[in-house]
């Protein structure tokens, strides 16, 4: 099919208004092919047959292999590739499937599919937050989490909900009056971080040199859940989300939120700085974001401490020619830096300390 025809039928598509439903426009006579969109709005391309060949990490996390039934009550399997609601998408997607058909998709669904793959992987760069955004995010809200669980009152949670800030581009991830929080958070069990900037590990000092706030680095190791492993006791985004949601207000509906409940998923959506951040209504089951996790580890490390031995203001000092902002350098924070009292392991103790 030319593209012209297959945009004419994204301009059809049926948003369905069960989240297990589809209104698949199929665009071949084998039905290898098909066009839906999600309750959501956000387009989809499906693909029958059995789970694609996908090389790239980033087109992994966006497709999603299941079995559907059809009107006929007949089974079949088909993996969809999920694309946003935003109008130019819908472009997108069909020029996705042209490029499918054009590489004999008729012949070879999983062949047409490794041919457009780099052409998928282009469309979806900006579609979604990076893998590091997202563990990133998760390790901010499961903080957030531990602060919550502790709050008492509504004033209470609301105060620790304020507290985050890690949202804003280039703000404390948390802050609590003179005490501030980053979290950092990566795959594994070591802490192995990137840092953005000095103030990410070096508290803020005066003049003289002394710090002028509590500065704690949180360290977060999440592992994804592989295929073949028992999910229980795990987590995704989306679950996390939901759960903030819960100790905020009575329900995880839209239309039954709360204004602090909307404040929340309005701060998740603009995490990362990007247009297209994570919109918990339209994408909580997008296959990119459904990826469970586990964690690893999670310490709390003192960066008031002189013994942790990373790079401060007062070192960079001497460096006039180098401008303090431009740096950036990784961090292998060790398991321990003062005895068992930095990091600490326990990180709902911690978290009461710091509310305290």
């Amino acid at each position: 099919m030319q593209f012209e025809q297959l945009y004419e039928v994204t301009q059809k598509l049926a948003v369905p208004v069960d989240t297990e439903e589809r209104r698949v426009e199929w665009c071949d006579e084998s039905k290898l092919l098909g066009l839906a969109r999600q309750p959501s709005g956000a387009f989809e391309l499906f693909l029958r047959g059995d789970p694609l060949p996908v090389r790239s990490p980033l087109v992994r996390r966006h497709v999603r292999h299941d079995i559907w039934r059809d009107a006929e009550g007949v089974d079949f399997q088909a993996s969809r590739i999920a694309f946003p609601a935003e109008s130019h998408y819908q472009a997108v997607a069909a020029f996705i499937a042209e490029e499918m058909f054009r590489n004999g998709l008729i012949d070879s669904v999983a062949r047409s599919f490794t041919a457009s793959e780099p052409i998928i992987e282009m469309a979806l760069r900006r579609a979604a937050l990076s893998d590091e955004a997202i563990i990133g995010l998760i390790g901010e809200l499961r903080l957030l989490t531990i602060f919550m669980s502790l709050a008492e009152t509504p004033a209470d949670r609301a105060a620790a909900h304020d507290a985050w800030r890690g949202y804003q581009r280039d703000a404390r991830d948390f802050v609590f009056a003179s005490t501030s929080v980053e979290v950092k958070a990566t795959r594994g069990n070591r802490s192995i971080h990137q840092i953005n900037s000095l103030g990410q590990v070096d508290p803020a000092r005066a003049p003289e040199g002394n710090p002028i706030e509590q500065l704690y680095l949180v360290s977060f190791g999440l592992m994804p859940v592989e295929p073949e492993e028992d999910v229980a006791g795990s987590f995704t985004l989306p679950s996390v989300v939901d759960e903030l949601l819960l100790k905020l207000g009575d329900s995880t509906e839209p239309d039954l939120r709360n204004e602090i409940q909307e404040i929340l998923t309005d701060r998740v959506r603009q995490y990362g700085g990007s247009s297209l951040g994570y919109d918990h209504d339209s994408m909580s089951t997008w296959p990119a974001y459904s990826i469970p996790f586990r964690q690893r580890c999670g310490r709390a490390y003192d960066m008031n401490d002189d013994a942790a031995l990373v790079l401060r203001r007062a070192q960079l000092a001497p460096c006039e020619a180098v401008r303090e902002e431009s740096v950036r350098f990784e961090v292998d924070l060790p398991d321990q830096i003062t005895g068992d009292v930095n990091p600490e392991r326990d990180l709902l103790t911690f978290a009461r300390r710091v509310l305290n």
